[in-house]
């Protein structure tokens, strides 16, 4: 029997984000900075983003449905700031800027952001990921970009994030969601074994784009039970 959207919500709320020791997502917006082609005008604060009300239990995914976005002057749209709304708008970006941000250079640094938002060590995010972490080391020393593939997983795993958050943000109750942690709480429930993936960890399956992909598709049909 599905938990009720409140009782889910309590479950994974409360959690106090400790202090960032630099700007968050700095290696994000630092890459995105430098990348000509990767428009930075999209990171404005003030953007719109399409907001969609349509429950995730119904056929179309909730990334087809946030892929096309609206006019900034359309009905239903609400402002993202930047960087704490980052991990979601990487989620809804359409696929062509996600493959333009990835093969254009995204800092190693970037592996910090995601480690320390989900509140992971860093070795651990690096072996979630496959990443070689005498490599990544290197190449956040020495502040050069990830290998492609390397970047792909790391975008992924944000957009993970950004699902998580949107998801919350549209489905659970405001009061009760004030305060969520979306990348914390992600960093915690990859660690616990799911029944749908024979009791093994979605940590298990973050190295992969495929399983990425499947995590991602796991965590939209938990939403649609929990919050149907």
């Amino acid at each position: 029997m599905a938990a009720h959207p409140t009782e889910t919500v309590k479950k994974i709320t409360g959690s106090k984000k400790p202090v960032a020791p630099h700007q968050p997502w700095e290696g994000f917006l630092s890459s995105v900075a430098e990348n000509n082609h990767f428009r930075l005008k999209t990171f404005d604060p003030k953007l719109k983003i399409p907001h969609t009300t349509k429950s995730p239990s119904q056929d179309a995914s909730i990334n087809d449905r946030t892929t096309t976005q609206e006019p900034p002057h359309s009905k239903g749209v609400r402002s993202l700031s930047v960087p704490a709304d980052l991990p979601r708008y990487v989620h809804q970006m359409p696929s062509l800027d996600k493959v333009a941000l990835v093969k254009d250079g995204l800092l190693a640094e970037s592996i910090s952001d995601v480690a320390f938002a989900m509140d992971i060590t860093l070795d651990n995010t690096n072996r979630f990921l496959g990443l070689p972490a005498s490599t990544i080391a290197r190449k956040i020393r020495e502040k050069q970009p990830l290998a492609t593939e390397q970047a792909e997983k790391v975008v992924q795993l944000v957009s993970l994030i950004g699902l998580v958050e949107q998801i919350v943000d549209e489905y659970g109750d405001p009061k009760s969601t004030l305060d969520f942690d979306a990348a914390r709480w992600l960093g915690e429930w990859i660690e616990k074994p799911q029944p749908s993936l024979g009791m093994r960890k979605p940590s298990e399956f973050l190295d992969t784009a495929t399983g990425i992909a499947m995590i991602e598709t796991l965590l939209k049909r938990i939403a649609a039970g929990a919050f149907a």
